[in-house]
């Protein structure tokens, strides 16, 4: 049971959740992207407006930047999601969007004088966890064993004594 539509702050909030399709854990793994890119860089990674001067609404709008950012999204969304129809054209466009530009998160961070290995590997892990099949997403384990983390001091799950911590590579 859905005990409310929205259950996400606009700027993390899932394709799933603004489709008023199933959702689970996963889209907290959606949200977590999109606060990691706030917390490197300062700025929200989707901040949609409330109507374009196309006549886009909040939630289109909030879309196409996914879109750009992720590339098309998967028929189960864009054809079988609740709000499907009021969003999509038959042909899995975003209504009123037009033409939307492709943009990469690595270049994106580079932007924010991310180095070059550094943009890479963070720009991947986000990707992991931006998945529109919320299904394929990663999982927090999963990220734990990501690159991007490899050697971050973490707080271990077994008793230590106070101050003791490992690392993702030694937990």
């Amino acid at each position: 049971k859905l005990f409310s539509e929205n259950i996400q702050p606009r700027q993390y909030r899932s394709p799933e959740v603004i489709l008023a399709a199933r959702y689970d854990e996963s889209c907290d793994i959606w949200s977590a992207a999109c606060v990691l890119f706030e917390l490197m860089t300062g700025d929200y990674l989707f901040d949609p407006k409330d109507r374009t001067r196309h006549g886009l609404s909040r939630d289109g709008h909030h879309l196409a930047l996914m879109v750009e950012l992720l590339g098309d999204m998967p028929r189960s969304l864009t054809h079988k999601a609740p709000l499907s129809h009021k969003l999509f054209d038959s042909k899995g466009c975003i209504k009123f969007a037009g033409r939307v530009n492709r943009l990469f998160l690595k270049d994106i961070l580079k932007e924010y004088d991310f180095p070059e290995r550094e943009a890479r590997l963070f720009g991947d892990f986000l990707h992991r966890m931006l998945d529109y099949q919320s299904s394929r997403r990663a999982t927090a384990q999963e990220l734990l064993e990501h690159e991007w983390l490899v050697g971050v001091p973490m707080i271990s799950n077994q008793k230590k004594g106070k101050g003791d911590q490992g690392t993702v590579e030694g937990v």
